[in-house]
């Protein structure tokens, strides 16, 4: 009884204090952890050489696609090109091109040779936002939650920057630095070279995807994409000119892009719009667009603005004097993709690719050749069939590595999905001129007795929308754009089966595909998944992208699994509960 009572006095102090110290350091965990949410590592001045071998280090990390993916499912990376999501460039000293890759936290390095390599892997500061470089101080800055320094091998912590910034411009003069936000209502700020706050120079900035410095004229200039126009500061006094409206698409974050040769002449680059020179007070274009969007650069070597392609996470060359566009590395999205029964992942987009690809971890080959037409949509029977759809209307089965006409209509196909309830194609067609689409029936065994089972009026009909899917019952569930609802076709007749179902205008090519193993839609945008039960019309997120963007084609295998596509990557959702 007295040892355990010495033991008593003796231990409970002692647990107390324990107790209280681990509670403090919890507390002051989860602080940080609220306070500051996407701040993964947090670099200090004095311990820059650890920080870096810690990055260097991560060299290996496993390749995502996907974040926050639903409970019972997991993903598996079928390709990843070197670029995932090109997000900014910048040149260095000796005019190398340096590339922020968001979708797998890398900065590539573009040779003049044109040579690839990778310059910095950064999984360890996973929420980059942008990067510039400073001649005069021969490093890359990286802006993340602060700023960083980027030379000789080691990772230096700068300032945190006041405000809200997303981009970064550096003045070859002083290395001093201008950025501005794609966000809302947000300002341009001025910095010196080690991110200690100069001067604002302008407040209410509604969306800057990009400036361009002028300094022989002593010129800012900025995009808004929310206010679709393009301005002019005189850093002189920093009065300001809008040179530019309804340009991009505006009331949406669409990028609009500015860049200065090397004779100090203004571009931009509105949405997926193509180059524009300003001269005379105005723009005109000058090259056509080849992709989608993205910022752009003037490298010397090339003698032609380079762009990092959101779309198709790709490297394009637009030369402003012969007026041609150039892709420089393999495009890496498709509007169409299916899993056959025996694994072979197929991908087709007729803009940009002229047959039927197939993909693997060593990247794409072909599979068919032309099929007459652009490409634009792909789906199999229950019998493993393969049928491609164009945009000129035709459907093609393809068979014993053969094509052979299967159906075709006099308007453009803008949808093809396979009723395994009765055996048929579902295709949709439409007149974009007319605001009119119709949906068909076609028997696989008999497509000459094809049916019109409904018709949509006033309704957007462009590329690949309306689309639509079929669930195991035989509903035709149709997704329209211009009224951004969802129908089921119910005896002919569009029922609305759910509303507001995309967020943002800039989502022109969403997919619908049912999910047999969750009795739901799923929904492609811009970078999410969103699914809608049959029975429950209320929409979640089904999976979120690690970076990348515009996931423009989803399709269901034999398995019950989702066969994806979007900027940079191929991948499937395997269901594993």
């Amino acid at each position: 009884m007295v040892v355990k009572e010495v033991f008593k006095k003796s231990f409970w102090p002692v647990f107390v204090i324990v107790f209280i110290i681990v509670t403090v350091i919890i507390a002051k965990t989860v602080y940080n952890l609220i306070s500051n949410p996407e701040v993964v590592m947090d670099f200090d001045k004095t311990d820059v050489s650890s920080s870096i071998k810690n990055i260097i280090k991560t060299n290996a990390a496993t390749p995502t696609a996907v974040r926050n993916l639903k409970s019972d499912w997991e993903e598996e990376i079928i390709y990843q090109h070197d670029i995932v999501f090109g997000h900014r460039l910048t040149k260095d000293k000796k005019g190398n091109v340096l590339i922020l890759s968001k979708g797998n936290n890398k900065i590539l390095a573009l040779s003049k040779e044109g040579k690839f390599s990778e310059y910095l892997d950064v999984n360890d500061l996973p929420f980059i936002q942008t990067i510039a470089y400073q001649p005069g101080h021969d490093r890359l800055l990286i802006l993340e939650n602060k700023l960083y320094a980027y030379a000789n091998g080691e990772l230096t912590s700068l300032n945190r920057l006041s405000g809200d910034a997303g981009v970064l411009e550096v003045s070859e003069s002083d290395d001093t630095i201008y950025t501005c936000s794609p966000n809302r209502n947000t300002k341009i700020n001025h910095y010196d070279a080690d991110g200690n706050f100069i001067s604002e120079i302008v407040d209410n900035v509604g969306g800057c995807s990009q400036l361009a410095l002028d300094e022989v004229n002593n010129k800012l200039y900025y995009t808004e994409t929310y206010h679709g126009q393009i301005t002019e500061i005189d850093l002189s006094d920093n009065s300001k000119k809008v040179i530019a409206t309804n340009v991009g698409i505006p009331g949406t974050f669409e990028p609009i892009s500015v860049g200065i040769d090397e004779k100090n002449t203004l571009y931009s680059f509105p949405a997926s719009y193509g180059l524009f020179k300003y001269q005379d007070g105005s723009f005109e274009k000058v090259v056509d667009s080849i992709a989608g969007a993205g910022v752009i650069l003037w490298s010397e070597t090339h003698s032609s603005f380079l762009q990092v392609n959101g779309a198709g996470a790709n490297l394009i060359s637009y030369n402003p004097t012969t007026r041609k566009a150039e892709h420089l590395t393999q495009y890496v999205n498709a509007m169409a993709i299916i899993e056959t029964d025996d694994g072979t992942v197929l991908i087709c987009d007729g803009h940009y690719f002229d047959d039927i690809q197939k993909v693997d971890s060593s990247g794409f080959s072909t599979y068919i050749g032309d099929i007459g037409g652009t490409c634009q949509h792909l789906e199999q029977d229950s019998n493993a069939n393969i049928y491609a759809g164009t945009s000129e209307g035709q459907i093609m089965k393809v068979q014993d590595n053969s094509v052979a006409p299967f159906s075709s209509f006099d308007k453009p196909l803008t949808s093809l999905s396979f009723d395994s309830k009765n055996e048929a194609m579902i295709a949709v067609v439409g007149s974009p001129d007319r605001m009119i689409a119709e949906i068909w029936r076609i028997p696989i065994n008999d497509p000459s007795a094809k049916v019109k089972v409904s018709e949509l009026s006033n309704v957007g009909v462009q590329g690949s929308v309306p689309c639509a899917t079929v669930d195991d019952s035989g509903n035709i569930f149709v997704l329209e754009r211009k009224a951004n609802v969802i129908y089921k076709i119910v005896d002919g007749q569009a029922i609305v089966f759910a509303k507001n179902v995309l967020e943002h205008e800039a989502i022109t090519v969403p997919k619908i595909e049912y999910i047999s193993k969750e009795n739901a839609l799923l929904v492609s945008t811009i970078e999410n998944y969103e699914i809608w039960p049959i029975d429950n019309p209320v929409k979640s997120t089904f999976a979120r992208n690690t970076g990348a963007v515009d996931n423009f084609a989803i399709n269901e295998n034999k398995d019950g699994d989702i066969v994806a596509i979007h900027s940079g990557e191929v991948f499937k959702f395997v269901y594993s509960p």
